[in-house]
């Protein structure tokens, strides 16, 4: 199947026939591929009575640097070990407090729970707010800091992709989120991935965008972006030149121009160095590959055909190896996929999740 302009994507990907594409109409619905035939999972989900109570950052709201942003708050959160799907009901105090994480976090929008998962070398003020109050206008979408990152603690222990998704799962236990859809982008769709596998009956359908399973199929970048990606001393304006391609260089400035408005919150070169180390980890590790086809919840693979941070055949493997895939490819998008074509983008979630 060949989009309307740029390369085809690659043989693995070719080889599962009826590829589902999600055209420029994609409010019309998506079709679906099938790698493996169905099958029921049991999960068995505890309801925690009563959930932490979030406290607001000073500084931020209506009045802070972080304005247009809104309120940021911080909530404890407790990681969920491999297999469960919330923490245990009402945890003894002290042992809540020996392990909970302070996370930032921002809610807006009103609707079905839609929990988005920042990539690397980027917090919360990376989201671009075009693309935040379109979500808002269909779900509550909720935004956060990985741990070290921005407005959340440092979390000695997240130190692989497997515990940022542990994480990951204890925040949604923690704001009381129903069956979120995750949209995960770069090693935030990574994170989506080990959290579906690791969290079965947490998340109802995946969004990953520009992101890889890592193992031996997935495709690293230049050693040169990965260098730029991980320097502490990266600038805004080097980092979106990766985001986007220079055919849409009037798309990266007016983005620039968008999150300019943002106060940005902070990333140490301790995180950065962290995130390097375990986004280079999980890129060498089958684990997650390999359990792929385990994944029971349909997934929207968001593909930007010059993408020089995840490159094309990252998605063909995700193609390949999960089970209900749809597949949006806009070919003329880098990394920033979801901001470059934000229309498309936002009508093809809405279609993928109504």
């Amino acid at each position: 199947m060949r989009p309307a302009s740029g390369r085809r994507l690659g043989p693995a990907a070719l080889a599962l026939g009826a590829l589902a594409l999600l055209g420029a109409a994609c409010g019309s619905g998506a079709a679906s591929t099938s790698s493996s035939p169905s099958s029921t999972t049991t999960t068995t989900t505890t309801t925690t009575t009563t959930l932490p109570q979030p406290v607001k950052v000073d500084g931020t709201g209506t009045a802070g640097p972080l304005g247009s942003l809104g309120l940021v708050e911080r909530v404890p959160v407790v990681p969920v070990p491999d297999g469960a799907v919330t923490p245990p009901p009402d945890p003894p105090a002290s042992a809540a407090a020996a392990h909970a994480l302070q996370v930032g976090f921002h809610q807006l929008g009103a609707g079905p729970d839609l929990l988005l998962i920042m990539g690397q070398h980027g917090t919360m003020t990376w989201w671009d707010p075009a693309l935040l109050n379109d979500l808002a206008q269909h779900y509550r979408v909720t935004i956060f800091d990985l741990p070290g990152i921005g407005y959340s603690a440092p979390d000695p222990a997240a130190t692989s992709v497997e515990a940022l998704a542990d994480v990951t799962a204890g925040l949604s236990g923690a704001l009381g989120l129903v069956h979120p859809v995750l949209l995960g982008w770069g090693l935030g769709g990574e994170v989506a991935l080990a959290l579906a596998e690791r969290h079965p009956g947490l998340a109802s359908k995946l969004v990953l965008v520009d992101t890889s399973a890592g193992g031996p199929a997935a495709t690293p970048p230049a050693p040169a972006v990965s260098q730029l990606m991980a320097a502490p001393d990266a600038t805004m304006i080097e980092l979106s030149r990766l985001c986007y391609p220079p055919s849409a260089e009037a798309e990266r400035r007016a983005f620039i121009g968008r999150i300019a408005e943002l106060a940005p919150d902070d990333i140490v070169a301790s995180a950065l160095a962290s995130q390097a180390a375990l986004q280079s980890a999980f890129s060498a590790d089958k684990s997650v590959a390999e359990e792929l086809p385990t994944i029971s919840v349909p997934a929207l693979v968001v593909v930007g055909e010059q993408d020089e941070i995840f490159p094309e055949a990252n998605a063909t493997a995700l193609v390949a190896g999960l089970r209900t895939v749809h597949v949006l490819l806009l070919p003329d998008a880098g990394y920033a996929s979801l901001f470059q074509d934000e229309p498309r983008f936002v009508s093809a979630v809405e279609s993928f999740t109504g």
